[in-house]
């Protein structure tokens, strides 16, 4: 486990010495990957609770969302990089997947606790990074969290819609497909990317629409909730947008595929016409018949071979009538 302790007089240096949590300076606790004895430790060092019992009780609101011993309780799925480390240049290409995230909320202290590697939750100057200059309470802390978290999502849902145009160019605009299989597979992870934003966005604006009430007893600057709220419904208003060019995309691969392939059936027909007639004619004037002469006759190959092309320069133009070709 690594604990990062945010104090308020080094907003952007975390320590990890836990032997002076008590410290007045200390706004946020950040528990990476801890256990469940490591976080015991830390409540008693901190005399209060991490979890409470109705946190695991299951999906309902109240098992999310919830206020005990004066203490606020959320918790909100997050997208994670796969094999990504704190404050490390992630891995790429990015595989995201579904992480969970809990925050206890004090009049004290902050504390989040989580098992993946969240770029929102590092401290520093870089887009999408928590900035804790001027933090002087939990309240704050975690209103900048919040920013941190929606500006990340803002971020995902640009990258997204760069890959959108870097796979809808060559499938509208070649005359083939090439590589379609791969470009199927890249159009269904950004789908199941846009799903996890999605996800994150509606939790995030049920997590602001909680706090509302209660920003007042946290310290909590309820200007910044509501434009906060404001940015969270438009992403999710672009997140949609981004879901329907998606489908666009994956409908119009998929119809050029089978038209494609339809075309390649109407060729294969045309071609098994073209022979039929032919091989009709050959197997009828290959049969071993005693009393037919014209089969004995010697302008007989020359008969069956004109009948042959003559049959299927008549399929061919049939073909051509009727737009098979």
């Amino acid at each position: 486990m690594t604990i990062y302790i945010h104090r308020t007089s080094q907003p952007n240096k975390p320590d990890v010495d836990i032997e002076h949590l008590e410290s007045q300076d200390v706004v946020w606790l950040d528990l990476f990957r801890a256990t469940k004895a490591e976080e015991e430790a830390v409540e008693q060092k901190l005399a209060m609770e991490i979890i409470a019992e109705p946190d695991d009780t299951g999906p309902e609101e109240s098992s999310l969302l919830y206020i005990e011993n004066d203490i606020a309780f959320m918790r909100i799925n997050v997208p994670a990089r796969k094999g990504a480390e704190p404050y490390q240049k992630p891995i790429e290409p990015s595989v995201y997947y579904r992480a969970n995230l809990r925050f206890v909320l004090s009049k004290k202290i902050l504390i989040s606790v989580r098992s993946a590697a969240l770029r929102a939750l590092e401290v520093g100057q870089l887009r999408a990074s928590a900035r804790m200059e001027g933090v002087a309470t939990s309240g704050q802390a975690f209103v900048v969290l919040l920013e941190s978290l929606v500006e990340r999502q803002a971020d995902l849902l640009a990258s997204t819609a760069i890959d959108l145009d870097a796979v809808s160019l060559p499938i509208l605009a070649q005359k083939q497909l090439i590589r379609t299989e791969s470009r199927i597979k890249t159009l269904g992870q950004l789908g199941a990317q846009l799903s996890l934003s999605r996800d994150c966005l509606f939790d995030l604006g049920r997590m602001i629409h909680f706090l509302g009430p209660i920003a007042s007893r946290y310290a909590l600057d309820r200007k910044r909730l509501a434009a906060l709220l404001d940015d969270v419904k438009d992403l999710q208003r672009l997140c949609e947008a981004q879901f329907n060019d998606l489908s666009f995309l994956l409908d119009a691969t998929l119809g050029l595929v089978g038209a494609r392939q339809s075309k390649a059936l109407n060729f294969m027909a045309v071609v098994t016409l073209l022979f039929a007639p032919p091989t009709l004619i050959s197997s009828i004037f290959g049969m071993n018949f005693e009393y037919m002469a014209l089969f004995k006759d010697p302008i007989g190959p020359l008969l069956a071979m004109g009948l042959m092309g003559l049959s299927s320069l008549i399929v061919l133009a049939v073909a051509k009538l009727t737009r098979l070709i």
